[in-house]
């Protein structure tokens, strides 16, 4: 019973809202000419369940065709994705025994539709306008000028502005420079990239081939092997040396930390003002997550959070 209550209590069509302010979603703007925001959006089965438990003031077809208003008895009004074929189908599903409909049936506004029309073909005459300014098409120049004064001056000059397609015609020059020769290919066991595999030229003309899918299945293969490869190569060049007892610091001093020391806590033995190293150890008692996977001696593995780790055979066979 108390669920049932909450239930009825949170649905949005029954609910009233208070009275002491004004909600925006029942309230009219410009003279009642602009109906309220709409409150949401129902299904059919939504439709049909608020209708019938009399939640539904009027329904009509949208302006925009193929979906319905709804208005419920506080005001808000509510979208329905429904075709206009099938509007009679959904007003004979919400009919009743007695062959009523328990809300008012409103025709569809021919005015709002009808500016919505004329909207959606000045958008369409507007874009092939733009298309044919672009192309340079149309007889007459419209380029945009600072002034007035700058515009005559290039009428007078009879040397306008360049069409809006020349200036992407470079762009599009180079950019079919970049993809030809690897079009030109003549067997899928030649080198891939005309500029060759290792050089940047050649890597970006593999991932152009990539992007814009111009590679077969087994060249695309071929395509990552050797991505995949250079940015292996590029982090290894990038990531210093590891540290060894002998090049630690503070192992001159004798100032490298005890056994128990590292069971404890990391401590730093390198810095080179880019990288920091750390060494930590493990109790022999110490158990890995259930679902981590055991690092092999002196392979570089990814930590997360704590960066690239190791297990290091020098350190290891340092402290026993």
């Amino acid at each position: 019973m108390l669920a049932s209550a909450l239930s009825t209590a949170a649905s949005p069509a029954s609910a009233r809202p208070d009275t002491a302010r004004e909600d925006p979603y029942a309230h009219s703007s410009f003279f009642g000419l602009a109906p309220p925001p709409l409150s949401g959006q129902w299904s059919r089965e939504q439709l049909l369940q608020e209708a019938r438990a009399g939640n539904v003031a009027t329904m009509q077809i949208a302006p925009q065709h193929d979906c319905v208003f709804a208005v419920s008895t506080i005001g808000y009004r509510y979208a329905c994705l429904i075709p206009d074929a099938e509007f009679q189908s959904l007003l004979l599903d919400a009919m009743g025994t007695d062959g009523t409909y328990p809300f008012e049936v409103i025709p569809l506004d021919e005015n709002r539709a009808a500016v919505r029309s004329a909207a959606g073909t000045l958008l369409q005459l507007s874009g092939a306008v733009w298309v044919a300014n672009f192309f340079g098409l149309l007889p007459w120049d419209l380029t945009s000028y600072g002034s007035i004064a700058e515009r005559n001056k290039a009428a007078q000059s009879g040397h306008p502005r360049p069409k809006p397609y020349e200036a992407v015609l470079p762009a599009v020059r180079q950019l079919m420079r970049r993809v030809r020769p690897s079009l030109d290919r003549s067997s899928p066991s030649a080198d891939i990239s005309a500029h060759g595999p290792d050089s940047a030229e050649g890597l970006q003309d593999d991932a152009l081939r990539l992007v814009f899918g111009m590679a077969t299945a087994e060249e695309a293969k071929i395509i990552k092997q050797r991505l995949k490869s250079k940015a292996q190569q590029l982090k290894a060049d990038y990531e210093p040396d590891w540290v060894t007892p002998l090049t630690a610091d503070g192992f001159v001093e004798g100032k490298l930390p005890t056994l128990e020391q590292l069971f404890v806590r990391p401590f730093r033995v390198a810095y080179d003002g880019a990288w920091a190293q750390y060494i930590k150890a493990h109790p022999p008692g110490e158990k890995p997550p259930p679902d981590a996977v055991l690092p092999q001696a002196g392979v570089t593995f990814d930590a997360g959070d704590l960066g690239l780790c190791r297990l290091c055979p020098h350190f290891t066979e340092l402290y026993g």
